[in-house]
């Protein structure tokens, strides 16, 4: 009989009667009352619960999140080891942990996997993994990220070594993950025939992460960046009006935001630094106290304890190191913190546009003083080129086309990557084109067809767009690149263009190119390359890191 089989009442009565020579025990159903673990529920956020399942019901696309896996690095030796040595030096604990959750420290690791690395130097044995979800920084969120990366990476990699490391100090936690690419079976590495390959097996993993998220109450999908939709993401751009204040403001408003976060996950990391040195100091000074004794009473134990002492020795230079970094590190976003403040209370005194030229270049000449171009976010480098090359332009007196075609240049690099050239937006033809086959034969979900046959109809006018403006520039060019006329050429035979004369006019202009005029304009760019160097340094000498 099954399980969950209830019998009826005259099933019952007549079992009942059956016993006559055994003790019939009749079952009476009663309420029970669940327990909780009152500690357990103590340390959740008061909402995390409403917060975690209120979007659960609905698999809508507008309420799931995209799961991130990037791949950083493909490391060698000493890669492996300045990567390991960063990731535990920006760690909360100062610790690394092992698939066992085993806390080890560098030279463990590095011992462990020794047998591992290639005598070639250059050889690739480690990868770099970043594990990242949205969501609001918790006990929980922390615990669930690390369950499902790990569960991820177990189920990919059963019989690889790997040690991760939990950052909790940017907006959204993320964990560092080191593989070990030999695998403790087969004694081989991982090995990718070609790119299609490598991206298939990162689409199946963040399959596998996003699945594992969800189990655990959240909400997240993997598409691929081609699945979004495209135009909507140019039309979304192009509502941002750079001529207006508001897009600057917007990013300085975010970057204090960030600051002040960095600021304070600093100063609890250093006071958290400040604790285990003291204690570090207290335990190594009671071993010294204890071997001195035992070397007064002539005991051998005392070599074992000078090697502990050794040990701790070294434990305190390691954080000593990451305590002046840190200490170092806080000073500088404290006055990058200040410096923006001081210019948000300058920009007050200036118009509500940036109609005048005189207003952008005042902008360019505080961030070239004061910042590096790698340390400013994302948003605000979009902005710094886009002036430049608008100030640069409106000084030459440059047409109304050329401006437009650096715009849709950088509209471009924003949602297809840096390389929005005509070869970068025909491969990812190609790679839509590849979707709608897959969606179509039922390898992808029939949902996603719609979106990218839009997708598809949306490249067909980009690579138009890019076709008459390469066109347009070329003709108006004496001198062209042999880029460009690959570029040109190229796209003339995927759209199926029929303009041979004009492709040999182009061909002609690069070969009456002579040697001298190559080598003297080489010169030039050398020498223009120099003096942006020196101004470079001539600014910088006023910035306050100096």
């Amino acid at each position: 009989m099954a399980s969950n089989y209830f019998p009826t009442f005259r099933e019952f009565k007549k079992q009942k009667d059956k016993a006559l020579f055994f003790d019939f025990e009749e079952i009476k159903a009663k309420k029970v009352k669940q327990q909780f673990d009152k500690k357990g529920i103590e340390n959740y956020p008061q909402n995390h619960f409403i917060y975690l399942f209120k979007n659960v019901k609905g698999d809508s696309s507008y309420t799931q999140k995209q799961v991130v896996i990037k791949n950083i690095s493909n490391l060698n030796k000493n890669g492996f080891k300045n990567a390991l040595n960063y990731c535990i030096k920006h760690s909360e604990k100062f610790t690394c942990y092992d698939s066992e959750n085993n806390e080890l420290t560098t030279p463990d690791v590095f011992k462990k996997w020794e047998k591992d690395f290639g005598t070639n130097t250059n050889s690739k044995d480690v990868w770099h993994l970043v594990f990242s979800i949205k969501e609001q920084d918790s006990f929980v969120s922390r615990s669930y990220l690390i369950q499902s990366a790990i569960e991820t990476i177990k189920k990919n990699f059963p019989f690889n070594d790997f040690v991760f490391v939990p950052h909790w100090h940017q907006n959204n936690p993320h964990i560092h993950i080191l593989l070990n690419k030999r695998n403790q079976i087969t004694d081989r590495k991982i090995h990718f025939k070609d790119r299609e390959e490598i991206r298939n097996f990162f689409n199946n993993l963040r399959n596998d992460f996003a699945t594992s998220l969800n189990q655990r109450g959240y909400n997240y999908k993997n598409t691929m960046k081609l699945e979004n939709d495209l135009e909507q993401n140019l039309k979304d751009l192009e509502k941002i009006n750079l001529n207006s204040k508001i897009a600057l403001l917007n990013v300085l408003e975010s970057q204090h935001t960030s600051l002040k976060k960095k600021i304070d996950n600093l100063e609890n990391k250093r006071l958290n630094l400040r604790k285990l040195i003291w204690d570090l100091r207290v335990e190594k000074k009671n071993l010294i106290v204890e071997a001195l004794k035992n070397q007064m009473n002539k005991n051998k134990i005392y070599f074992q304890q000078f090697k502990e002492v050794k040990k701790l020795n070294e434990k305190l230079k390691f954080f000593y190191s990451n305590y002046k970094d840190i200490d170092e590190e806080i000073s500088k976003l404290k006055r990058d913190r200040n410096l923006t403040d001081n210019y948000m209370e300058l920009d007050k005194s200036f118009s509500n546009d940036w109609a005048s030229i005189f207003e952008k270049e005042k902008y360019l000449e505080f961030l070239k003083k004061n910042f590096k171009r790698k340390h400013l976010p994302k948003k605000q480098q979009t902005l710094l080129n886009l002036f430049e090359k608008e100030i640069i332009l409106q000084k030459q007196t440059a047409n109304d086309f050329t401006l437009d075609y650096i715009k849709t240049n950088l509209k471009h690099s924003k949602i297809f990557g840096e390389k929005a050239n005509a070869f970068k937006l025909l491969e990812m033809k190609k790679i839509l084109l590849k979707c709608s086959i897959m969606a179509i034969r039922g390898e992808v979900h029939i949902s996603y067809l719609d979106k990218i046959n839009r997708n598809i109809s949306f490249m067909d006018k980009t690579l138009e767009k890019k076709y008459q403006f390469l066109e347009k520039y070329l003709k108006n060019k004496q001198e062209i690149s042999l880029f460009n006329f690959k570029e040109f050429s190229t796209l003339s035979k995927a759209l199926e263009k029929n303009n041979i004369e004009f492709l040999k006019e182009l061909e002609q202009k690069i070969k009456n190119k002579s040697p001298q005029q190559i080598k003297e304009k080489k010169q030039i760019i050398s020498s223009s390359k120099n003096k942006e160097a020196l101004n470079i340094k001539e600014n910088l000498s006023h910035s306050p890191y100096n």
